[in-house]
């Protein structure tokens, strides 16, 4: 993705951030998503690129309410539970939108937000 960014689309090097393995955990994917926007003018072009895992997540046994989530890599190791809902993502997303910011969102993983 980052040499199709790169070589097709014109996307510096320099402004693409990557974060693989045990870096990418909740806190530095939120992070990060933020980062991006501030570092984003009017008019600029943005792109979120998400390889991993996600799953639908039921609220609690008793609710037909259900969640999409990704699954950061500290999902399973940091206690409650480190996921990333979708609607958390949208709100972050809208933000970018909402400053005249072109956002492409790319979710590789099942039940992706």
């Amino acid at each position: 993705i980052k040499e199709l960014l790169t070589n097709s689309f014109g996307f510096k090097q320099e402004n693409i951030k990557t974060l693989y393995d045990f870096k990418a955990t909740n806190n530095n994917i939120l992070k990060e998503i933020d980062a991006l926007r501030s570092r984003c003018k009017k008019g600029d072009i943005a792109v979120i690129y998400y390889a991993g895992h996600g799953m639908p997540f039921r609220y609690d046994k008793d609710s037909n309410q259900v969640a999409e989530v990704i699954l950061p890599s500290n999902a399973f190791i940091t206690a409650p539970f480190s996921y990333i809902q979708s609607t958390e993502l949208a709100k972050k997303f809208n933000l970018f939108v909402d400053n005249d910011i072109t956002l492409t969102t790319i979710f590789d993983c099942c039940f992706g937000s």
